[in-house]
């Protein structure tokens, strides 16, 4: 058996798929094995992946139909038989040590989760950033600890959400079923994945070495969502991680925070907004602002009960403003939902 599965989701991307598999095929750490999902993709993509599994006994070539690229990675999660799981995107690529840092640093530690940096670079491989993250280890011992990880460095920092930087334990995706959700329109996945996978680590592993090369294109969903709101699309993804929050959260006082979380999460989004402004056609709302309407008016309406809470986390000034935006959105886009639906309730 693998110690680690490295999951590829490909889709259309026959330019530069030899670049992401040879990097990780030339891994200095040797026992993993490859598992290529073969989206749907209408290019030469699938015979390229299929030339790999050929050539090398660690690649796995799995087709299927078109189902965007939280299928596939659930499709991969499915497959895997290593003892950790790592997954990186087609059109990225890897220092020849990504592997070796990581599961070294998961060992050492006894570590359910270990992350390390990013080298974002453009179509030409030139530097644009780094993201170096801080060295340090983060112990879980109870749920509260586990609120205050999520809000602190997660959200509220907004670090530490990429699951292609990561290395994970697969015993317990497996065990608990945590899988990437797959009714956000492939916008925020990532996010959901860690907030659930967190739930389960007692120990996190953060390490400064950048071994991940992110290639962020012109036209990538990535640059593309800086003028795009998607709010139903983050909407779906802090649904999926409620509904386990609730399974798992005891004690009324944590569930509480849930409110909190909620904001946080939607948070980015909303700042982009103005429903009333003249760029309201611009943006791409998915043909419809919220799906879930009922679960959003619902948390952010009961913010205005975290008040206290929201002091410790963000200071009186930023509290103050983050409980008055969520009550001005909420019932902002909740009454524009209806208007355009049709929806009153008298």
């Amino acid at each position: 058996m693998p110690k680690i599965s490295v999951i590829v989701p490909v889709y259309n991307v026959e330019d530069k798929i030899h670049r992401c598999v040879d990097s990780i095929l030339a891994q200095s750490f040797y026992d993993f094995e490859l598992i290529l999902v073969d989206d749907g993709s209408p290019d030469n993509c699938p015979s390229i992946c299929d030339d790999y599994a050929k050539k090398d006994c660690r690649v796995t070539v799995i087709h299927q139909n078109n189902k965007g690229v939280s299928a596939a990675r659930n499709t991969g999660i499915e497959y895997a038989r290593g003892r950790y799981i790592a997954f990186a995107d087609s059109d990225d690529y890897l220092d020849k040590n990504w592997l070796q840092q990581l599961h070294f640093a998961a060992l050492s530690h006894n570590a359910e989760l270990v992350q390390s940096g990013i080298i974002w670079v453009d179509d030409n491989g030139k530097e644009i950033k780094k993201t170096v993250r801080d060295r340090g280890m983060w112990e879980i011992k109870s749920q509260n600890d586990y609120i205050e990880y999520l809000i602190y460095n997660v959200l509220y920092h907004g670090s530490g959400w990429e699951v292609w930087t990561a290395l994970f334990d697969l015993k317990i995706i497996k065990k608990h079923s945590i899988r990437f959700c797959t009714t956000c329109y492939n916008f925020a996945e990532d996010l959901g994945f860690i907030l659930e996978y967190l739930f389960y680590c007692k120990k996190i592993i953060s390490i400064q070495d950048c071994c991940y090369y992110y290639v962020q294109h012109a036209g990538s969903m990535m640059a593309a969502s800086k003028d795009i709101v998607k709010l139903d699309a983050v909407n779906e993804v802090a649904v999926q991680f409620g509904k386990r929050f609730f399974e798992e959260i005891k004690g009324k006082q944590n569930r509480k925070k849930y409110s909190i979380l909620y904001y946080l999460i939607m948070n980015n989004q909303y700042i982009k907004i103005d429903l009333y402004s003249d760029e309201r056609k611009r943006i791409c709302r998915v043909n419809k602002e919220i799906t879930n309407i009922k679960w959003h008016d619902k948390w952010m309406r009961h913010l205005i009960y975290c008040t206290k809470d929201m002091k410790e986390i963000m200071g009186k000034k930023k509290a103050k403003e983050a409980i008055i935006n969520a009550r001005y959105f909420a019932n902002r886009n909740l009454l524009l939902f209806r208007i355009e639906k049709k929806i009153f309730n008298y």
